[in-house]
């Protein structure tokens, strides 16, 4: 009886804790244009957002913006001019679905696979 009244005070303290939402900020790009790994155009490269695909915004600086860049799991720095507030009418359309098969493995490569787990449990 005791230990059930601890974990419904517990339960009750947890519920009451206050909950933080998370809103993300979101821009459409104005053209075709190169994200870059820092807000220079002279660094290298991180991805391609095409025209009219929504980013979500990380961080801002005066003239560059960080963006999750889309369909990829990485971030980059775009010019703050080539970016607007308003979905163009081609929204969506800056990449391209992936092709049949993309994200599976031959049998070989499941094979190597299973080889390079096994010899990490070693």
């Amino acid at each position: 009886m005791k230990r059930c009244l601890v974990v419904l005070l517990s339960w009750m303290y947890v519920c009451s804790l206050p909950v933080t939402a998370f809103a993300a900020e979101y821009l459409y790009i104005t053209e075709d244009t190169q994200a870059r790994r820092f807000s220079d155009t002279e660094t290298p490269v991180s991805g391609e957002v095409g025209a009219g695909a929504r980013v979500e915004v990380v961080y801002r600086l005066d003239s560059w913006i960080r963006v999750r860049l889309p369909g990829m799991a990485g971030f980059g720095w775009v010019p703050a001019d080539k970016t607007t507030t308003e979905a163009p009418e081609n929204a969506g359309e800056g990449s391209e679905p992936p092709p049949p098969g993309a994200g599976t493995l031959t049998p070989e490569q499941r094979k190597q696979l299973e080889d390079a787990l096994k010899n990490l449990g070693r």
